[in-house]
């Protein structure tokens, strides 16, 4: 508990419920009460598989980008390889063959900077 007055508090969250299935995420909804102001709202969120992103380094020191079509953009853009961890698999795993399978790049050591 933390006994700071200025504290974030977590809000009382409704069951949620489904508005939409896809690969790779649910689209949810939940209604939920702030425990500061009694606000009350239904929120729209995405509830996804973990994802990982790449930074890789070539022997020359350089970032390794790809290009790939975005459709909620509806162009292309230029980003780092990345993708979903598959069941059973580690993130480091998923890292090794994302930037296998999207550079044909292969990693020789891995530093985890994020969760």
């Amino acid at each position: 508990m933390n006994d700071n007055p200025g504290a974030v508090k977590n809000w009382q969250q409704g069951q949620p419920h489904l508005l939409a299935e896809t690969r790779i995420f649910d689209l949810k909804e939940r209604h939920a009460v702030s425990p500061l102001s009694g606000r009350e709202g239904d929120f729209v969120y995405l509830d996804s598989v973990d994802w990982i992103n790449v930074i890789a380094l070539t022997e020359q020191n350089q970032v390794v980008l790809i290009e790939q079509f975005r459709h909620g953009l509806g162009e292309v853009t230029l980003e780092i390889p990345g993708g979903m961890v598959d069941p059973g698999e580690t993130p480091e795993q998923a890292c090794l063959r994302e930037l296998q399978e999207e550079t044909g790049y292969t990693g020789e050591t891995i530093e985890m900077i994020g969760r």
